[in-house]
């Protein structure tokens, strides 16, 4: 069974930047803790994420009788997830392709998401969600492999390499 060891919600940034690296350490120190495992923003961490947000969704789906009595995962708990683990996602996509974090975007408002240098917003947070609530489907390391893919026929068709 995943033990779920609570993170420190970091105290109210002065700002985004403080916010984004607050998180994206803890989310460090939790893979540490969690995996032993060194999240140092490469592609090869992802599957190993992939693994430990199986883990996450395998305890949201569980049906079980600490569940029904409203003690199991809460929605509140995959967002703290989601946050944690989507900026630890996004910083990976931020180091690679550049760009910045932003919130307000008209498509989610609400959401934090990375705008990369040639204007295309991710979601990272928004998949995160998605990996623990919906499943193996929406595996964060194919997501990566994706728009890498994408980011580089963008950049061929554009004349860029």
């Amino acid at each position: 069974m995943l033990k779920k060891r609570a993170f420190k919600k970091p105290e109210k940034p002065e700002s985004l930047e403080v916010l984004v690296a607050q998180y994206d350490a803890a989310a460090r120190d939790a893979a540490v803790s969690w995996r032993s495992a060194l999240f140092d923003h490469t592609p090869a961490t992802l599957p190993v994420l992939d693994e430990m947000l199986e883990e996450l969704h395998g305890q949201y789906t569980q049906k079980s009788f600490k569940k029904r009595l409203g003690l199991g995962t809460s929605d509140v708990d995959v967002a703290q997830w989601a946050n944690l683990w989507g900026i630890y996602l996004g910083e990976t996509f931020r180091l690679e392709l550049g760009g910045t974090w932003i919130t307000g975007h008209e498509e989610a408002p609400t959401l934090l998401a990375v705008e990369l240098p040639d204007g295309t917003v991710l979601f990272p947070t928004a998949r995160v969600f998605r990996r623990i609530t919906d499943g193996a489907a929406e595996s964060v390391a194919e997501y990566y492999r994706k728009v890498m893919e994408m980011m580089a026929e963008h950049r061929s068709q554009s004349g860029r390499v």
